[in-house]
């Protein structure tokens, strides 16, 4: 087969093929979502405290269900997670006009959902038997995930935009939901496979702590996940208020994701380990000086080609981001559990994305403000590479101990 898959084994194919469609249910709807409460709320807010509470709720969940995992499995996991989605655009499909009023309430149901779903693929992709697979299985992901975002946006803002009031979003959201439910009989098919039983969150809390190099690493990600997630949810909801049109939103996300795809490319042949702190500061100084020209001009076509530029940057920041930070987890003691090391590291990570989210909905009363918020998180980026470059160097000296 072109893609590679007969040489997997056979239950890694059926996460993959899982995971694909988790992929395809989750894009349908995708920054719609945000959309969907703004226009019934009329504000930014709603949206912004959706996708924090969101964020924060899916990292406590994911302590939880790194209990979970003990007693059961990451297969498990994974399908408690896609039943909970079912459940979540069932909800949006039955709130219709009324879901802006119990936003709270499917925050709440899209941070337990996400929560199990995740923390089982982090385990299912951890547990494959080779870093050749886990490579070729990321590769996999990678690729679906383009040609998704590629086509998806486009179709479904274009469903919205031809039908009145909310009845497009209900179909986009029935959609999802079909799509969801034939995935959660694909994630029946994951094989169990068993991971350690060991309870010690609390030891790799203490570990967390009282390693510097680690501890450097878990805070650079903090740093990270404020730009991370408010960057693209600004960036699509100031569009569309200029638009007030969801097709436009679609083509815009299409060509963010055509934009996304090509430096993906470009990461993976520019990019080495001798290298890739250089590439996160360059990127981070080419994002602060685009982002400087909403000081100058404001338009509807400045955000698009900013949300189009930030696409193409922002994975010369986050793949060598990932890439120290997955190298740092795998020093870690082999008597720490990985669900609750990864747990520890959302929580982290979903702190940044909350409190990038507060800052720019502070600063987006006005085109001034929020220019000021956009430059104040992008300093965020610079820390986040200096507090990696420091965790760098603390590991190369502590390997050349003897």
């Amino acid at each position: 087969m072109r893609l590679g898959l007969a040489t997997l084994p056979a239950g890694h194919r059926s996460f993959i093929k899982e995971h694909l469609f988790f992929l395809l249910f989750a894009a349908i709807p995708g920054t719609f979502v945000n959309t969907f409460f703004f226009r019934q709320s009329g504000t930014v807010a709603t949206a912004a405290i959706y996708n924090a509470l969101a964020c924060f709720g899916s990292a406590l969940v994911m302590h939880f269900s790194s209990f979970v995992v003990i007693k059961k499995n990451p297969a498990f996991l994974m399908r408690v997670g896609v039943m909970l989605y079912n459940l979540f655009y069932l909800a949006l499909i039955i709130g219709r006009e009324q879901a802006a009023a119990y936003m709270p309430l499917y925050a709440l149901g899209a941070a337990v959902a996400g929560g199990f779903y995740w923390q089982g693929y982090n385990l299912l992709m951890q547990s494959a038997a080779s870093p050749e697979i886990v490579n070729h299985t990321v590769s996999l992901f990678g690729m679906g995930s383009a040609v998704i975002s590629l086509v998806i946006p486009v179709l479904t803002g274009n469903l919205i935009s031809h039908m009145q009031g909310m009845t497009g979003y209900t179909v986009v959201f029935f959609l999802a939901f079909v799509v969801s439910l034939y995935t959660l009989n694909l994630a029946r098919r994951i094989p169990v496979s068993h991971q350690s039983t060991s309870h010690n969150l609390i030891k790799a809390y203490h570990y967390t702590f009282t390693h510097k190099s680690w501890l450097l690493v878990m805070l650079s990600e903090t740093f990270r996940g404020m730009r991370e997630t408010s960057f693209p949810l600004f960036l699509s909801l100031i569009f569309f208020r200029y638009v007030n049109n969801e097709l436009l939103l679609g083509i815009s996300t299409m060509c963010s994701g055509m934009a996304a795809l090509l430096a993906n490319d470009l990461t993976r042949r520019k990019i080495r380990a001798d290298n890739r702190l250089r590439w996160v500061f360059r990127a981070c100084l080419m994002i602060t000086a685009g982002f400087l020209l909403l000081f100058l001009n404001n338009s509807g076509g400045l955000i698009f080609g900013l949300s189009v530029f930030y696409s193409f940057m922002i994975p010369f920041v986050a793949n060598p981001s990932v890439g120290i930070m997955y190298n740092t987890l795998q020093r870690s003691r082999s008597d720490i559990n990985f669900g609750q090391t990864m747990a520890i590291h959302e929580l982290f990570l979903a702190t940044g994305r909350v409190l990038g989210l507060m800052i720019l909905l502070q600063l987006s009363h006005s085109e001034t403000l929020y220019a000021w918020g956009f430059l104040l998180l992008n300093l965020t980026g610079f820390i986040a590479a200096w507090l990696l470059h420091q965790s760098s160097r603390l590991q190369a000296s502590e390997a050349a101990e003897p």
